[in-house]
Parts: structure tokens; sequence; C-alpha cells
């Protein structure tokens, strides 16, 4: 297995392929970022991916701006291919590489890892039993800490790169379309920090999603449904002092997303849960009518004149 990227998350996919016994190669061309991998029993690092000889399948995972470009040049090599999220925080090229992948009948999932958390996928199993009527959900996540220096928000924003999982979580569970779609944004320290969307589906669910990078205590993220006849919680995992950061809440959602990414690469099943392109480009979309609809909340408004202060 290839993983390009050797950044946090590429990082934690290389441990969770070796653990689950593949043999891997990690693409980084910084040298520091490499020789930290460097060494490791069953993981080899190189600088490029031209270096990378015959492999079972790819996970990408470097910068959100070089995905078209990278997963373009691993499609063409025939073999099954995980691109870490946003795919491409751009809906129109999401879907072009999704149709180049289907024409050479290439399998492209994207690492949407809190599918496999189990709190998650008990929220799924009891709206797909239809034993009560939700109209109401609420998603928190709270990422605890901000990012590394030097690390590129993907798409620039926090609909792109936090809130996405979320909106994926939302329409897994609920299924769509979205009809409405509202995004109220605060700063902190003139940083874009905390995002509150609240979205409308077709089949009259509405839902709230708050993200927030900064939080002191540390990373939270769990969800609330509220039906007719009862409400639904994700079980509290957080303990006490919280969890460092989003790879300590998903260690476990992570590892199980790898495995069944491998089971598709070894032929051993097709049906999973992992998120598909077309997946991808849905939660893309509506990113992209967040984003659209803080632009038109910050668009400066035309002065009015109070009719009392008005002559004639």
């Amino acid at each position: 297995m290839a993983v390009i990227g050797a950044g946090r998350i590429g990082a934690v996919h290389a441990g969770n392929l070796v653990a689950s016994g593949a043999q891997v190669v990690v693409v980084e061309p910084d040298e520091r970022r490499g020789a930290q991998l460097a060494g490791r029993p069953g993981l080899a690092v190189v600088a490029d991916l031209s270096e990378v000889g015959t492999v079972g399948g790819y996970v990408v995972c470097s910068p959100t701006d070089t995905h078209a470009r990278v997963v373009s040049q691993v499609l063409d090599r025939r073999v099954p291919v995980l691109v870490e999220k946003p795919c491409c925080a751009d809906p129109v090229t999401t879907r072009s590489l999704g149709a180049a992948a289907d024409r050479w009948e290439v399998p492209l999932y994207i690492g949407f890892q809190r599918r496999f958390a189990p709190e998650y996928l008990a929220l799924r199993d009891r709206v797909q039993q239809g034993s009560d009527r939700f109209t109401y959900a609420a998603f928190t996540s709270f990422d605890g800490a901000a990012p590394p220096t030097g690390y590129q928000v993907a798409g620039g924003s926090l609909a792109y790169d936090l809130q996405i999982h979320d909106v994926d979580l939302m329409l897994w569970i609920f299924g769509g379309p979205v009809v409405q779609v509202t995004g109220m944004q605060a700063e902190l320290d003139e940083v874009p920090d905390t995002l509150l969307t609240s979205v409308r589906l077709a089949n009259g669910v509405v839902c709230a999603i708050i993200s927030k990078r900064m939080s002191g205590h540390g990373c939270e993220v769990y969800a609330e449904l509220v039906g007719a006849q009862t409400t639904v919680r994700t079980a509290d995992p957080a303990r006490a002092g919280g969890y460092a950061d989003f790879r300590e809440r998903f260690a476990e959602a992570y590892a199980a997303e790898i495995r069944a990414f491998l089971a598709v690469v070894e032929g051993r099943t097709t049906a999973t849960q992992l998120a598909t392109w077309e997946d991808a480009a849905q939660a893309e979309g509506v990113c992209r009518a967040i984003e659209s609809s803080l632009h038109r909340a910050s668009a400066p408004t035309p002065a009015t004149t109070p009719r009392a202060a008005r002559g004639g």
C-alpha cells in the first residue's frame, strides 16, 4: 500500500495499515516529515510518487489543493484509492475525478472516518428503523486546538476543513437533498474559529451544525436527534480533560476505516461504509452553500435614511 503525505493524518493511516498487516511505502518530499516515519517496521519512505512500484492501493493525504493532480495520477494505475476529506473542496472538480474513476472502473473513496464510530452508526440505524419521526438534529464538533503552523486549511474555510465531517454525517444519516442553508461565523484573534450552520432537508428535518476550532476542554464531538417520541444522544465519549485532538478521539474509527479499505483492495468486499466520491461531492456542495451564505451575510448593505430624517 502507498500513503501519499506524511502529515498528521498520513502518519495515522500509515500506522493503521502496518498494524493491519500491510507493507507500506510513504511518499513525502519533506525530509523532516519523512524522517519521522523512516525506519519503522513494515514502512518505507520515498520522496516522489515516481519511486513507488506496484501497490494494491493508494491513500492520498497530501494538501487539499494537490488532490486533483495526485488522484488523477494514481487513478491511472487502476487500483483502489482512498482520499482524505475533502476530496477537492470543490464539488465540480470532485465530480470530474469521480467520472474518471468510473470510466476506468477504479474504486474512489473519501476519508470520512466518523461513519465508522459506533455512536454514529447507532444513530443511523435508529433513523433507518423508522420507529420514530425525527425532525431535529444537532451535530457538535469542538476541535480543541489550532492546526499546526503551516497547515493548509482545506478550501480556506471552516466549512470545508472542519464542518464537512458533520455535513457528511447529516446526509448519511438522514439522506438529502438539502433545500436551505444558513451559516454564521465568529472569529478568534482575527481567525475564523466558530461556525454555526442551520440546514433544512427536503424530508422536513432541520439540523444545527456547530463547529469550533479552539475549545478549552479539548476535542469534543457528539450529536443529538429529537423525534416525536424520544430524544437520542450519542454516548458522551469524553474522558476527564477531553481528548487532545481528532486523532485521539477517533482512533478506533480511523483503524476501522482502513480495515474496510483494505477489504476492498483485497477483493473481500465491495459493500462498505466508506464514503464514495458522490457522497463527497454532495457534502462539498453543502459546504459551498455555507460559504455563499457567509459571503451574503458579510456583504455591505445599502445605507438607509430614517423616515423622520428624510426631507419633503
